[in-house]
């Protein structure tokens, strides 16, 4: 079940992240990540499954939307595994793309 970042992020609502991150206190690292109930993967092995972890940035970056992107990764940095990683992950995502279109 998603949260209201989730759906803030759906629907680029900048305005309204923004009101739940800094106005709401809403807590990133518990809300981020993707919700148990949609998680089939170990739920404990968050190191290995870093895109689970990172749903609202993966989120953000399928809906091309880089001011809701910056964001995220100015906004969460406390949360997200390093930063190498979130690039590693961003750009495997942008590469599996590219060559979908290819082929």
């Amino acid at each position: 079940m998603w949260n209201p970042l989730h759906f803030a992020v759906y629907y680029q609502n900048l305005d309204l992240l923004k009101y739940f991150i800094k106005e709401m206190k809403v807590n990133m690292a518990l809300t981020a990540p993707r919700p148990p109930a949609e998680n089939e993967r170990e739920a404990v092995n968050n190191e290995r499954y870093t895109e689970d972890k990172l749903m609202l940035v993966v989120m953000a970056y399928n809906k091309r939307n880089p001011a809701i992107l910056k964001f995220l990764l100015d906004e969460g940095y406390k949360y997200w595994p390093s930063k190498k990683t979130v690039e590693k992950l961003l750009r495997s995502r942008l590469i599996e793309e590219l060559t979908s279109r290819i082929e």
